[in-house]
This record gives structure tokens, sequence and C-alpha cells, in this order.
């Protein structure tokens, strides 16, 4: 008896079990026993007969085919105890939506209970059921609780329910309310178009997105929502919409949108104050100016109402900036901040931020100009008593001149930079401080070949160190080292 011969993939992809009755068995059993005539066993496969189908592998091929894709749990197939009839064909009455409200917030409160104690399948299955019932308190409602249950399910790192309740969702931002999505949808496709739902209706879709980790959708409708504030052409909803979109695009790292948006806050905030009869912010403004001491850790209460914003919007700007690696637009930035504190009469932040400058400055091989802002810096915060804030500003010119040399007014300008930071750690009664520029400045004398210099300025670390018993041992390693040469 012969083997017969191997089907074409067409001819074998139609005999499956509703090709013909009696042809269940044969593609299975002629496939295997093509694949075993190479090692000898072909007849004893065919001597097996039809217990060959018993086995699990066979039971596998020979199961009836399902569809490709199956029904969402997010449907409801079949009858709930929670509803009072099946299937219902006619909106709930106020008191049978309240009696549903509060079911299906008990089964929110089983769903996170069972996920407290780790059981995640049980605790869907109240999600899911919660979900599918949802849908007859409205769409709006439902929108709502997938958003909640989404944001539960993220926190504890429950990704199947998130990919079902993103499909929903975009199933609702299509228009297609009773839709069945599956599989083929991708969580993290964009929406082409958003249909014309009501812009409430949208707010609520946006923010569901978002809680259920699709931040790529949530701005497919913001930028929707942004589209139909500006057709209305009122500056107050563009604002706030320029935020959201921004801070969506910040919170997942996208640097380059989000400093796009907050340019145009800034710059619609510049208009408004411009058009308001506010004092126009002057780059020029002078070096000196009134002194006011601000008390809140943000933002001031001596920024004026109107500039609260304009202060906001730069700080978050330059931090972006600064986190996209983009000195260049972090120092204009930073720039235009500092302009608006000196046109305030608010000094106090200043030294900090032009120590900043100065730092983008030095990175980008400015040196002049950072060197000058250091200088700035010092001078500004010593005036106002920052001590702390203008030692800092010293050690960053000791690494300047250290790093370009040509920048040293005297051959013995760090020497003396290093002792007015010492001096300013003493007036600040900085033990710690006073310790680490002994430090530094006794490893640049020792450079230098100083050693006898380097010798006191290590013994005078070690007795601090020994005072507040701390890096003890580094001191006594730096002043073996000089015995050694």
């Amino acid at each position: 008896m012969g083997f017969p011969r191997l089907m074409k993939g067409r001819e074998f992809r139609d005999m499956g079990p509703r090709s013909r009755p009696g042809s269940r068995v044969m593609a299975p059993l002629a496939l295997v026993m093509v694949l075993a005539s190479g090692m000898g066993v072909g007849i004893s496969l065919m001597s097996a007969g039809p217990a060959i189908a018993q086995l699990p592998f066979f039971r596998q091929l020979l199961r009836p085919r399902t569809d490709e894709f199956p029904p969402s749990p997010l449907e409801l197939m079949e009858a709930d105890p929670l509803l009072p009839e099946f299937p219902l064909e006619r909106s709930l009455t106020d008191a049978e939506k309240e009696e549903l409200r509060s079911e299906l917030d008990q089964l929110r409160l089983e769903g996170i209970q069972f996920i407290q104690a780790g059981n995640a399948v049980r605790a869907q299955e109240r999600w899911y059921r919660e979900l599918r019932l949802r849908r007859f308190l409205g769409l709006d409602e439902e929108i709502v609780a997938i958003g909640q249950v989404g944001a539960i399910a993220s926190q504890r790192g429950q990704t199947e329910p998130l990919r079902i309740f993103v499909e929903r969702l975009r199933a609702i931002g299509r228009g297609e309310e009773g839709s069945v999505p599956t599989r083929k949808d991708s969580p993290f496709v964009e929406l082409t178009a958003v249909p014309n739902l009501e812009s409430p209706r949208l707010e609520k879709l946006a923010v569901a997105f978002q809680q259920v980790q699709a931040p790529r959708l949530a701005l497919v409708v913001y930028e929707e929502l942004l589209g139909r504030d500006r057709e209305a052409g009122d500056t107050d909803p563009i604002q706030r919409r320029l935020e959201t979109v921004a801070e969506v695009h910040l919170a997942w790292f996208d640097y380059g949108p989000a400093a796009t948006y907050y340019e145009e806050l800034v710059a619609l905030e510049a208009e408004r104050l411009k058009q308001g009869g506010a004092i126009a912010v002057s780059e020029k403004a002078p070096e000196k100016a009134p002194i006011l001491v601000p008390t809140a850790r943000d933002l001031p209460p001596e920024i004026l109402p109107p500039y609260r914003k304009t202060v906001a919007y730069l700080q978050q700007l330059a931090n972006i900036y600064q986190r996209a690696n983009q000195p260049e637009q972090a120092i204009a930035t930073l720039q235009k901040l500092i302009a608006t504190y000196r046109q305030l009469g608010l000094v106090r932040p200043i030294p900090a931020l032009q120590v900043t400058v100065g730092d983008h400055y030095a990175g980008l091989g400015k040196g002049e100009e950072a060197r000058s802002l250091y200088l700035k810096a010092t001078a500004l915060a010593q005036q106002i008593q920052q001590l702390g804030v203008a030692r800092n500003a010293l050690t960053h010119l000791v690494a300047l001149y250290q790093q370009q040399p040509e920048l040293r007014p005297s051959e013995d300008a760090i020497v003396q930079v290093s002792l007015a930071e010492l001096d300013l750690a003493r007036q600040a009664g900085d033990g710690y401080g006073m310790m680490a520029a002994y430090d530094r400045l006794g490893q640049w004398l020792r450079s230098q070949g100083q050693i006898d210099q380097a010798r006191v300025a290590f013994e005078q670390g070690a007795i601090l160190a020994g005072q507040l018993n701390h890096r003890q041992l580094h001191f006594q390693r730096q002043l073996k080292t000089l015995e050694q040469l």
C-alpha cells in the first residue's frame, strides 16, 4: 500500500470539519502518515486505526473551528440578574438606574478586593460585568467607568483588561457605540478622525484614554477639542487645552511637542498682558532692583497676578528644554524668566538662575559668558545674603578655570576664588562647606606642585572632618599621599 501524495495548501485547508461527512479524520491522518514515513513508522500508525484520533494532539486538530476573534467580554451576550429583563428593549427608569448604580459600585469594590488578594481572574470578571452593565446607564457613564476601572488595572499591571478597555473606547471614539471590537485593532493605532461627538463627551473620552494608558489616542481627541476651541476664538479655553495637551506629551517624555505648546502659551500670555495694559517685560531691565523676600515655595506671592502664568510657563518651558538637552533654547527661556523677575522686583530667584545659565554656556564652550554670569551671581547672592548660592557660583567658577585656563585673570585665580568660597562657607557657619573647600583647594595646590600649601589645606580639612565625624579617612589618605611625594 502506497502513501498518499502531499496535498497542496489549498487542498489541505479545504479538508476541515465542514468539508463533508466522514472526512474529519482524513486530513490529520494523511498528514501524520506522510511525516512519519521518513522514520519507518507509517505502517504502525495505519494499523492504529481510528484510535489515533483519541490522542490529545489529534483532539486539538479535530476540534470544531470557532470564530477567529472571540467576542469582547464587554459585550452582553446573555441575561444578567441585575437587569429587569433580557433583552432589554426599553430605557431603565430612574429608580432602576439608581439601584443598578449601587449594584455596580459593589461589583467595583469586589473587583478591587479580589485584585488586592492577588486573584486577577475574579477581579477581571467583576470589572467586565460592571462595564457591560454600565452601558445601560448611558454612554457617558460607561466611558467614565472604563477610565476608572482602567486606572485600577493600570496600577496593578493588568495589561489584558487595558487592551480590551482601549478597544471599547476606540469604538466609541469612531462613533461605533454598539460595535464588537476585535483583536485586529491595535490598542495604539491612532484614530484617523473623531466623529461629531459633543465636546463634553469627548472630554470624558480623552480622560479615559489617559487612564487606560493610551496617550496617543487621548491626544487625538484633545487635538479635536483644541481645534474647536481655536474656531471659537476664546483665549481662556485655548490656554487650558494647550496646558492639558502639553502635560500629556510631557508625561510620556515627548519633549518636542510639549515645548511647542508651552511656547504658544508664553506667546498667548504676552499678548494678553499687552492687551491688558500691563507693564511690558524688558530684557534690559536694570541690574539692581528692589529686594522683595518671597515666602511661597513655587510662585512667590509677590508675583503680580497678571504675571503668574507667565512665570509658571517659563519655568516649565526651561525645565523641558533642560531635560531635552537643548541648552540654547534653555538659555533663551531662562533669560526671559530672569527679565520677568527683574521687572517684578523679585531678585532672590535670580542668582541661582544665573548659575544655571552659566552652566549651559560652559557646556556650549562659551567660557567668557559663563564666567561673567558666575561672577554676577556671586555678587548678587552676597548682596541679598544668599551665601550658599554665592558659594555654589564660585565652585562652578573654579571648575571653569580648571577646564579653560585662558579665562583665568591671574596665575593664582583659582586659589583666590577657592579662598573666597572658603570665606563664604565660614560666614554661613557651614562646616561641611568649609571642609569641601579645603579639599578642593588642597587638591589644586598639590596638582601645581605646592606641597606645603596643600598640606596646610588638607590638615585644616582633616580637623573639620574629625569635628564632624565625616570623611576622616579621605583626608588621612590625602596627607599620606603628600608624605609619599
